[in-house]
């Protein structure tokens, strides 16, 4: 998973674009579904992330509800948004 610290990218899944800046995260989806990527995630400036590996991952969402709750909300609104895009 990753953090953005500064710069933006642009995440592209299911046809569609979207374009993620400071603060965001991306790549949480393959660590809660375990489950290969479904986006592509290109750097549209220059940009500074923090990793975070899959033990880090599951002992942050064990050790913070508050962490796990926004990842969880930002996971079902991201796989909502592909499920819709591919009924379409």
């Amino acid at each position: 998973m990753y953090f953005i610290c500064s710069g933006a990218v642009d995440v592209r899944a299911a046809g569609q674009s979207i374009k993620l800046v400071r603060g965001d995260f991306f790549g949480e989806m393959a660590l809660l579904l375990e489950q290969p990527r479904q986006a592509d995630v290109t750097a549209v400036s220059y940009c500074l992330l923090l990793v975070l590996e899959e033990g880090d991952f599951q002992a942050l969402l064990k050790g913070s509800k508050g962490i796990r709750a926004r990842i969880d909300a930002a996971a079902a609104a991201r796989q909502k948004m592909n499920e819709a895009v591919q009924q379409s």
